[in-house]
């Protein structure tokens, strides 16, 4: 089974930011942000309440508050548009390019107009299911972005990750319901 599809400049933002969504050092990065800003506020509010400067007191009493429930908006928007600017610099040469994954007896044959690649189904490390995109991860670090829309429907895809399952033994991690957050 052969299917032929291209990859747009939205289908590397959603691989791009749910990776980063599963990182435990972004993670990390992200709760320190929300933290340790809002503590730094909250203690200068403080220190301010025992000089007797109660305005000043609730100035970094708001701030720390808004600081906390605002800041994962921001880096939440940061993170599109770093991405966004990082696929334009290093990947625009392959958006709209011809791609092209075939089933073979014992390898998953994968095609684009610079390269081939033949892996074996025992390479693969998991396959991810994220409603709009497949994603099958290989146990030397390349992952294959299986869009699912116009050009290529969700039945096609179904059918061929369920030949890709049977092949390899693994089975297929629902994250229908992840959104970037």
């Amino acid at each position: 089974m052969k299917i032929d599809y291209t990859l747009r400049k939205d289908d590397y933002l959603k691989f791009q930011l749910y990776t980063v969504a599963h990182s435990k050092q972004a993670r990390k990065r992200r709760q320190r942000s929300q933290i340790l800003l809002p503590i730094a506020y909250l203690l200068m509010g403080a220190s301010f309440l025992l000089l007797d400067n109660q305005i000043a007191a609730i100035v970094f009493g708001v701030l720390a508050i808004l600081w906390y429930f605002l800041i994962p908006l921001y880096i939440r928007n940061r993170y599109v548009k770093f991405y966004l600017r990082f696929n334009a610099e290093n990947y625009s040469e392959n958006f709209n390019q011809p791609l092209s994954i075939e089933i073979r007896s014992t390898i998953l044959h994968l095609t684009s107009p610079k390269s081939e690649s033949d892996i074996k189904f025992d390479a693969i490390a998991e396959i991810i299911d994220l409603g709009t995109h497949y994603l099958i991860k290989f146990t030397i670090g390349s992952v294959a972005i299986l869009p699912i829309n116009k050009e290529v429907g969700r039945n096609i895809w179904d059918e061929f990750i369920k030949s890709v399952v049977e092949k390899s033994g693994k089975s297929v991690y629902d994250k229908k319901d992840w959104t970037w957050r």
